[in-house]
This record gives C-alpha cells, sequence and structure tokens, in this order.
C-alpha cells in the first residue's frame, strides 16, 4: 500500500510558484494549464529563500523577543514611545546587525538585491 502512494512524496518538497516540473508532475495537461496561470501568480516572497545560520546562538530567542514585543505593541500593553528601546535592545541584546548582514548576504546570492 505504501509503494501505491509513493509519488504523494514529491509533493512535500518545498517549491517556488514557478516550478513547472512540480505543477505537470501527475498529468502532463496541468503544463498548459500552468503556462495560462502564470500571470495570476504573485512572486516568490523574499523571506522563503532566507535560511537560518547555524552558527546564530541567538536566533530563536530573538525571533521569540521580536513577536512577542510586536504583540504588546499591537495590544497596546507597550506604547509605540517604547520603540526606540525595542530596537536598541535588538541591536545590543540580540545581535541584530550580524543577522541583517546574513540576511543582505543571502538577498545578493539570490540576486534580489546588488
Amino acid at each position: 500500500m505504501k509503494e501505491k502512494y509513493l509519488w504523494v512524496d514529491h509533493y512535500r518538497m518545498p517549491r517556488r510558484g514557478d516550478d513547472a516540473e512540480y505543477f505537470s508532475f501527475q498529468n502532463p495537461k496541468t503544463a498548459e494549464a500552468f503556462e495560462n496561470n502564470q500571470k495570476y501568480v504573485a512572486a516568490t516572497l523574499p523571506g522563503n529563500l532566507l535560511t537560518e545560520d547555524p552558527n546564530d546562538s541567538l536566533a530563536a530567542d530573538r525571533q521569540r523577543y521580536i513577536n512577542e514585543s510586536l504583540v504588546k505593541f499591537m495590544t497596546g500593553k507597550e506604547p509605540l514611545s517604547n520603540w526606540d528601546n525595542f530596537l536598541n535592545t535588538l541591536e545590543t541584546k540580540f545581535d541584530m546587525q550580524k543577522y541583517k548582514d546574513s540576511v543582505i548576504k543571502q538577498f545578493k546570492e539570490a540576486g534580489l538585491i546588488k
């Protein structure tokens, strides 16, 4: 039974929105529909191209701090006057510049920026 459904493993792999092989994998007629639908497909978001630096020990803590702080700002638990403190904490405690450098390097390699 497992071999019968082995073809679905192909669909588990991350794919870009314009991957013709992915869209025409089972039915060759979908290739024609794929070409017609390309004018409606949004560009791949740049954030999907990023991979975490395995040497960045602060990545998980930084992301948690950002998420928690943004929720506080959005819900009004933290006043917007503390925004500069939030940015300063990111720069000093969570080494935001190292993360920015990593992101810029990956975007340059992907050809998104020069």
